[in-house]
C-alpha cells in the first residue's frame, strides 16, 4: 500500500481519479506489466534471455513514440530469440506501419506479423456504441 500513496502524493490525484485511469488505461498497463514479469524472468540467474527483453523495450519503444502506432488499440507485442511476434486486431494505419517500425529496431531479427486490419468502420467498444445494421438500415446498441 505504501506505493500507492507515494504515487498518489507524486501525482497528486485522489484514489478514485487514480483508479478512473487505471481503468481507463487498463490495456496498456496489463501489456506492460506482462513486459515487466518477462523481464525479471528474464534477468534470473541462468536464463540468457535478456537481449529479448532489451529488443522488446526497443521495438515497445519505438512504437510508442511514433505518433501513427502511439496507444494503438489492439496492438500487442513481443519478442522471443530475436523474432518479434506482433498480433492483434488494428486499424489500418496501424495494419501498415507497425511491421516496419518493428524490421527497422536493432535486435530484431525477423518479424512474425499476425496483426489482423479490422473492418473499414471499426472502433474499439467503449461503451454505448451504436452501429447501423446493414440489412434492416436500423441502429443497434450493442450494450442492450
Amino acid at each position: 500500500m505504501v506505493p500507492m500513496t507515494r504515487m498518489r502524493s507524486l501525482l497528486r490525484l485522489s484514489a478514485p481519479a487514480l483508479a478512473a485511469f487505471a481503468w481507463r488505461n487498463r490495456d496498456e498497463l496489463f501489456e506492460w506489466a506482462g513486459f515487466g514479469l518477462r523481464a525479471v524472468q528474464a534477468a534470473l540467474p541462468g536464463r540468457n534471455e535478456l537481449d529479448d527483453v532489451k529488443t522488446e523495450a526497443r521495438l515497445r519503444y519505438a512504437l510508442a513514440t511514433d505518433k501513427r502506432t502511439r496507444r494503438a488499440d489492439g496492438l500487442h507485442v513481443e519478442v522471443f530469440d530475436g523474432v518479434a511476434l506482433l498480433h492483434g486486431v488494428v486499424s489500418a494505419e496501424v495494419f501498415d506501419i507497425a511491421p516496419l517500425i518493428a524490421e527497422g529496431v536493432p535486435g530484431v531479427k525477423t518479424v512474425d506479423n499476425q496483426l489482423r486490419a479490422a473492418r473499414r468502420g471499426w472502433r474499439p467498444w467503449r461503451g454505448d456504441v451504436r452501429r447501423a445494421d446493414p440489412p434492416s438500415g436500423r441502429e443497434i446498441n450493442p450494450a442492450r
